[in-house]
């Protein structure tokens, strides 16, 4: 990760699932996954990623407004899947 991250084209969103599924430094995976956001604020996968880093940081307040954008961005673009998994972060935030 880190020699992709020296790129131009960096790996933001894999980086942080890799670090979020392994249960490394949720800090850089939080920061990766803003970057992920940043550079796609139109896709509704960065966000729900974002909202489950920030779930598993305790950040509840958090989660809940990165799934709410998330799920905004995915009745935008019609995907019913990350509408669903967005809805699970936000009662699972409650």
């Amino acid at each position: 990760i880190d020699q992709a991250m020296q790129g131009d084209k960096k790996p933001y969103l894999a980086a942080a699932q890799y670090y979020f599924k392994n249960d490394k430094d949720l800090d850089k995976a939080l920061s990766w996954a803003d970057e992920a956001v940043k550079a796609n604020p139109e896709l509704p996968y960065p966000y729900y990623w974002k909202a489950q880093i920030q779930l598993k940081k305790g950040d509840k307040a958090g989660a809940k407004a990165a799934a709410l954008l998330g799920k905004q961005a995915a009745e935008k673009a019609k995907s019913d899947e990350y509408i669903r998994l967005n809805n699970q972060v936000l009662e699972k935030a409650k």
